[in-house]
């Protein structure tokens, strides 16, 4: 929701190489009999026109066996409408894990509008290993991406690839899911990526009779299923999905996997077998040197939080997130001791580390399965290993019971506020637990205070903006190692008042467990004028509403599609301390603000006077939610109204006579309320 840089909280990232693969030839090309039949007669509805491409038919046929390998092919066929997807599917990538699967391309083949049949040529193809340009990332994954020759509006295209399973996760078991849109990355689509109509899609998954699917269908219940037995005894279970319209990216609409449809599946039986193999793999016995070195962390801390909390900011301070995920490390984490040695590791290997200290003092603690928000889904209920990031449980803790400790010089407990609610499972020592994170409460607010320097001549002002809770941890993990009078610092600082000129930008940041603090001073463009003449300062609600969600750039839109995902729960405020009467000058008000009633959010405005400084403080708080695609233009009309209504302007005028009256007048009102107050009174 905030519109700053934003840290990615434990990914699957990449790096580069490159290899090469080889397409079957033919003398004569030609398309399939598949492709003929769809493109005959073919013609697209108005809502495939205005997509630009249709995927006709995408068929996916999944093959496992009694070890957990599996063979799963792809036939892919789409009908392209408009020069956008042209550009869009002339280029095509397939990622694979290489430790775990083989990646092959079958064929590939493009029906130009005229009727010619075009083949990718063997310097279009190829296939490399990832992610080059990210940083701290080191993967075992491998991309095929090839070039399709000439297309147009009005061609056709098919491809066929291929995984093939080369060792199992979990020995036995096997585990998949399929989407029903196919996601196609784009360079004109919103958001990057396309989601366009689909006509028809098979799923196929062969499955060994001694082993028994279960399988979960999401977002959708127009499909049909069935369930046959071939000769050689292998159960075929077999889902067709028909006809689905394209999905459009809309600004805070919610997780893609809480919209489109896609197909779970797996031969795993229960989560106490996922347990079994988390504690093979994640609850090793702590050494020696791990309770020796938790004890010197810990020593004298009177309970178990300080102790926590301790190893927490130890972790933080002497190791750096590194993902190093070649081969089984995608899965399993490096020895705690590597780990220490290294002083680096990713999610799940500070996790398992975490987890394996405070065991050694006798704290218990869990390494904890989840899903980053908007990477999968968190609603499934089947038992598999789908997760992309592990937290830590601390089932006894009376504070902090859920602590993550990604990133670096990250706030205690770490975990984001995006994370309220997830689903996770629970590692433990008997079955393991499939649960949620609740009563997760942050305290996520970020506070900004102008403090107008009155005596110079154009006005200043100091600013100080303080970040807490999950905001806070983020926005510290984004500027780590920026430097004072950074550019992005200065953005920051600049986007308060769009008329100001930076002079200074500084990160105040003297402890690992301090908030974000983001201070500076800022030069306006308005001088003070003659005497008797006014000076006119102004100020809004959209100077923290513009400048820390995204709410000021949303449109009014009749046909939102979505709901409006509201994804944490914040609460901003901003004060303007201005002085007045000072030795020759005072303010009048001109316009004061008023407080908005919104269904969706809450505003307040105070103006206080304390000694000589007038106070004014607007405050913008709102819960995490989601508000329904009918009431989307109902919210950004309330923003709008909320932000007129919270605007104020005082005119500062130069008379010293008037100045010194009102300074007399202040003190006297400060003088009878301390009075009043002695006396066990109510001030007036």
């Amino acid at each position: 929701m905030l519109n700053i840089k934003f840290l990615a909280l434990c990914v699957l990232l990449f790096m580069s190489g490159f290899s090469s693969v080889v397409l079957s030839e033919t003398k004569k090309e030609s398309v399939s009999g598949e492709l003929l039949k769809l493109s005959k007669n073919f013609v697209a509805t108005k809502q495939e026109i205005e997509a630009g491409a249709v995927v006709l038919k995408r068929e996916i046929k999944h093959t496992s066996n009694n070890i957990g390998t599996f063979d799963s092919e792809y036939y892919i066929a789409v009908a392209i409408l408009d020069q956008d997807a042209a550009i869009d599917y002339g280029h095509i990538e397939l990622t694979a894990n290489k430790y775990f699967t083989d990646i092959e391309l079958e064929f590939a083949r493009v029906l130009t509008p005229n009727g010619s049949v075009l083949t990718p040529k063997k310097d279009a193809v190829k296939y490399s290993s990832v992610g080059s340009n990210q940083r701290q990332t080191y993967n075992s994954l491998w991309q095929l991406s090839f070039a399709l020759p000439r297309v147009s509006p009005g061609s056709f295209l098919e491809y066929k690839f291929r995984y093939k399973g080369t060792r199992p996760v979990i020995d036995g078991e096997w585990w998949s899911m399929d989407r029903v849109h196919l996601f196609k990355s784009s360079s004109y689509g919103v958001g990057g990526i396309r989601l366009d109509p689909v006509r028809e899609v098979v799923i196929t998954a062969n499955i060994p009779k001694e082993k028994k699917l279960q399988s979960d269908v999401r977002n959708t219940v127009d499909y049909t299923y069935k369930k046959s037995v071939d000769e050689k005894e292998t159960i075929i279970h077999q889902w067709r999905f028909s006809n689905f319209k394209s999905v459009k990216i809309e600004p805070g609409m919610p997780s893609l996997y809480e919209v489109v449809p896609y197909l779970g599946m797996t031969t795993v039986n229960k989560w106490a077998e996922i347990n079994q193999w988390g504690i093979e793999h994640y609850r090793v016995n702590p050494t020696k040197s791990i309770r020796e070195l938790s004890e010197r962390i810990t020593s004298g801390l009177a309970n178990n939080e300080e102790k926590i909390k301790a190893i927490y900011y130890y972790l933080q301070k002497n190791l750096r997130y590194i993902s190093a995920d070649f081969n089984r490390n995608g899965v399993v984490p490096h020895s705690p001791e590597e780990v220490l040695k290294n002083g680096y590791g990713d999610c799940k290997d500070q996790a398992n580390l975490f987890s394996l200290m405070l065991r050694s003092i006798g704290i218990n603690a869990y390494p904890t399965l989840v899903n980053s928000p908007d990477s999968s889904d968190t609603k499934f209920d089947l038992p598999t290993l789908m997760f992309n990031h592990m937290i830590v449980f601390l089932p006894d803790s009376s504070k902090h019971k859920w602590v993550d400790l990604t990133g670096d010089r990250g706030l205690f407990p770490g975990l984001d506020p995006l994370y309220e609610n997830a689903k996770v499972f629970v590692v433990d020592d008997q079955n393991g637990a499939l649960t949620n994170i609740d009563n997760y409460k942050k305290d996520n607010k970020i506070e900004v205070i102008f403090d107008y320097i009155t005596t110079s001549n154009p006005l200043k002002a100091n600013i100080t903006m303080v970040a807490k809770g999950g905001v806070g941890n983020r926005l510290k993990q984004s500027f780590r190692g920026a430097k004072n009078n950074d550019d992005d610092l200065v953005s920051i600082l600049k986007s308060f008042h769009k008329a100001s000129k930076v002079l200074s930008a500084n990160i105040q940041n003297s402890a690992i467990d301090d908030p974000f603090i983001l201070s500076g001073n800022l030069e306006f463009e308005d001088q003070w004028k003659q005497e008797g003449e006014r000076l006119y300062i102004e100020g809004d609600l959209s100077q923290i509403v513009g400048t820390l969600t995204g709410f000021m750039g949303f449109q009014s839109k009749p046909d939102r599609q979505y709901p409006l995902a509201l994804s944490q729960t914040v609460e901003l405020s901003i004060k303007f301390l201005l002085p007045s009467p000072g030795a020759d000058y005072y303010l009048e008000d001109v316009k004061s603000s008023t407080t908005y009633k919104s269904d969706f959010f809450n505003t307040k405005m105070l103006d206080t006077q304390k000694e000589d400084v007038r106070i004014k403080t607007l405050t913008f708080q709102i819960d995490k939610r989601n508000i329904d695609k009918n009431d989307y233009n109902k919210f950004v009309d309330d923003i709008n109204k909320a932000t007129l209504n919270s605007k104020w302007e005082i005119a500062y005028i130069r008379d010293k006579r008037i100045a010194e009256t009102k300074k007399i007048f202040n003190k006297s009102i400060n003088t009878s309320y301390e009075n009043l107050t002695l006396k066990g009174k109510s001030a007036p």
